[in-house]
């Protein structure tokens, strides 16, 4: 406008000092700028109004909209996690159990396949596994408790390996087992009296016994028959236990329970016991047994499920079982502790003859994270970043092509806090050719002191006035602006 001679649209000095301020002061300088043109009433002069109205719709919309319309798409937006079921077939995974062979009812001495007998002694196949799974420490088989409403509950065998991530349907076995006391038909309740006889079969002194816990096989209900396998469905047995106490005053007035209180307070008790073993068919999904049918195994299962009792390390285990029992309030509590620790314990040491089965069906259970992304602020977002990035290419491009980029350079560098106070206090404001860029200025402060301009604030007799203060042949030379 300068060169063109359109006087009318020349800035004036405080327009000028507007203008300077909104290229390097930031928000402070848009604030001045919107001030005087509230106080002006007026149309800025020049391209100050232009340069105003960009900084503002571009300050606006990239600092202001476009962050409080991504706070609001980022605030609705929430991602749920959802299941993504995969069906594999054929199974991948053997997490049900069958018999290891199909005829496991004689190994050559009329045992069953998990117990081998010899010298005298019986011997269980896999019995470290047995002990592991009865402890609950096995990696390979675990024994679960299937949940019922019904009493006495069911025990079944399972893989230590079901997890929430794999949902099955698989085949096992189930063992059921109740007891209740038989005590008070087996003694005669007198605090001196140790001996019981409860059928010609099962007699004994309780003083007198090899162990303090035992268990015997019987082939009736009725406990008259003994047998040392019994291959039928259910499996009779009793079951009795001598333990000593201290604190045991809850069972002084229960039948089921004989309390003898000499030197040292004993309980002794005798269970009368039955175990069902069922094959079952159960459903696993999401880490839970959605269902559970059971159907009654044959006699086989009787043989290989009582088959283990003839070994002693049996009766260590029986102890633990015990200790826990006394611990009720009652001998019906001592006889469910004993019936669910009896199904644990048929199942864990039959395993030797138990061998992994595939699946039926499975499906592998994965979590995804979905996101539900509303439309609006979606599309808003999308909508107004591209606008500001088409705007901001736009004025780029109409930047390179109307700005005269030659020329613009030197214009530029005296649109600057330097080039205008270089301009002003130069030593020579006509012969001394125009700084192209703020660089020239910083070389021009590093010449030698001899004839450098000093610029200086002096009190006239009006007024404060700038001046400028120069060195020559050694006196100082100081010139009012």
């Amino acid at each position: 406008m300068s060169q063109e001679g359109q006087i009318n649209k020349l800035l004036t000095p405080k327009q000028l000092s507007v203008l300077l301020g909104l290229l390097v002061s930031g928000w402070h300088g848009l604030w001045d700028a919107i001030c005087y043109r509230a106080t002006r009433g007026s149309k800025f002069d020049g391209p100050l109004f232009g340069v105003v109205i960009t900084l503002t719709i571009t300050t606006i919309l990239g600092s202001l909209v476009i962050p409080i319309i991504d706070t609001w798409f980022g605030l609705v937006v929430i991602p749920i996690e959802q299941t993504q079921l995969q069906i594999n077939s054929p199974s991948i995974h053997s997490f049900g159990r069958g018999l290891i062979s199909s005829d496991c009812t004689d190994n050559g001495t009329g045992s069953p396949c998990n117990v081998i007998t010899a010298m005298g002694k019986s011997y269980l196949v896999s019995a470290s596994e047995a002990f592991k799974v009865l402890h609950n420490v096995s990696t390979i088989d675990r024994v679960n408790y299937f949940p019922t409403n019904q009493s006495p509950a069911v025990l079944y065998l399972g893989d230590a390996a079901s997890s929430s991530n794999v949902d099955f349907k698989a085949t096992t076995f189930a063992v059921s087992t109740q007891c209740q006391p038989i005590t008070y038909d087996c003694t005669y309740m007198q605090p001196n009296d140790s001996k019981f006889n409860c059928t010609p079969a099962l007699t004994g002194d309780f003083n007198t016994l090899s162990s303090p816990v035992g268990i015997k096989l019987f082939s009736n209900s009725s406990l008259t028959e003994t047998s040392p396998f019994t291959y039928q469905n259910p499996v009779y047995f009793a079951t009795w236990a001598v333990k000593e106490e201290i604190d045991s005053k809850s069972f002084v007035n229960d039948p089921g329970v004989a309390y003898h209180s000499d030197a040292v307070e004993t309980l002794s008790w005798i269970l009368n016991c039955s175990s069902t073993v069922y094959e079952a068919t159960y459903t696993w999904v999401n880490d839970t047994v959605t269902s559970f049918n059971t159907t009654l195994a044959n006699s086989t299962l009787g043989g290989i499920m009582s088959g283990p009792f003839g070994n002693d390390r049996v009766n260590a285990a029986l102890q633990c079982a015990a200790n826990f029992a006394s611990a009720g309030n009652s001998s019906a509590d001592i006889a469910e502790t004993t019936a669910t620790f009896m199904s644990h314990a048929v199942l864990s040491l039959s395993v030797g003859a138990i061998s992994r089965r595939k699946n039926i069906l499975e499906q592998s259970r994965s979590k995804v994270l979905l996101t539900r992304v509303p439309i609006i602020p979606f599309r808003l977002l999308i909508t107004l970043k591209a606008l500001y990035v088409c705007g901001i290419i736009i004025l780029a491009a109409a930047i390179i092509i109307w700005s005269h980029p030659k020329e613009a350079v030197g214009v530029k560098s005296q649109l600057t806090i330097d080039g205008l106070v270089g301009t002003i206090f130069r030593k020579d404001k006509f012969r001394m050719p125009l700084l192209k860029n703020p660089e020239e200025i910083k070389n021009e402060s590093q010449k030698s002191e001899e004839g450098e301009i000093k610029v200086a604030l002096l009190k006239t007799k009006e007024e404060w006035s700038y001046a400028t203060v120069s060195f020559k042949s050694g006196e100082t030379v100081i010139q009012f602006m």
